[in-house]
C-alpha cells in the first residue's frame, strides 16, 4: 500500500489553512486516505495528466512540474478536483522517495486564488513557495543517499 509522508513544511502549510479553509483541508485528507488505502489508486500519483476535471468520476488530478522537471526536480502536483468544481484552488506538491512509488513525500500544500499567481506561478521557480518547494525536496534526497 501507499503511503503519504509528509515534511513538516507541508504539515504548517495544513495547519495554516486549516484557520480559514478547515472543511476543504478535512476533504483533502480524505483523499490522502482514500489513496493510500487503495493501491491502484495512489499508483495514480505518478501518472502524468491523470484525472480529468470534466469526468466527474475523476476525484483527482496529477502533473508533473514541468518547470521544476525540466531542472531535474522530480517534483509532482496533485490537486483535488471536487474542490476545484467548486472553485476552491488547493495544490499539493511532492516527491517519490528513494525511486520507491509506494512513498509520495508531500512537500508543501499550496492555495490559489481563481486567476491570481501572486502566491505561486508554477513558472517561476525563484518565488518563495518554489524555493522552500525545492529545498524541502534537497532535503528528501539527501535522505535518500
Amino acid at each position: 500500500m501507499g503511503k503519504f509522508i509528509f515534511h513538516s513544511d507541508a504539515r504548517e502549510d495544513i495547519q495554516l489553512l486549516r484557520f480559514d479553509h478547515s472543511v476543504e483541508m478535512l476533504q483533502l485528507g480524505q483523499l490522502f486516505r482514500q489513496l493510500e488505502a487503495d493501491p491502484a489508486k495512489f499508483e495514480k500519483i505518478w501518472e502524468d495528466g491523470y484525472g480529468e476535471f470534466r469526468n466527474a468520476q475523476d476525484r483527482f488530478n496529477v502533473l508533473k512540474w514541468r518547470k521544476a522537471q525540466a531542472k531535474g526536480q522530480g517534483l509532482w502536483r496533485l490537486k483535488d478536483l471536487d474542490l476545484e468544481r467548486n472553485e476552491k484552488l488547493f495544490r499539493v506538491f511532492y516527491c517519490m522517495h528513494d525511486g520507491n512509488p509506494e512513498q509520495a513525500h508531500v512537500l508543501a500544500v499550496i492555495f490559489k486564488k481563481l486567476n491570481d499567481n501572486t502566491e505561486f506561478d508554477y513558472d517561476d521557480l525563484t518565488s518563495p513557495a518554489a524555493v522552500r518547494m525545492l529545498r524541502a525536496y534537497d532535503g528528501v534526497r539527501g535522505s535518500a543517499r
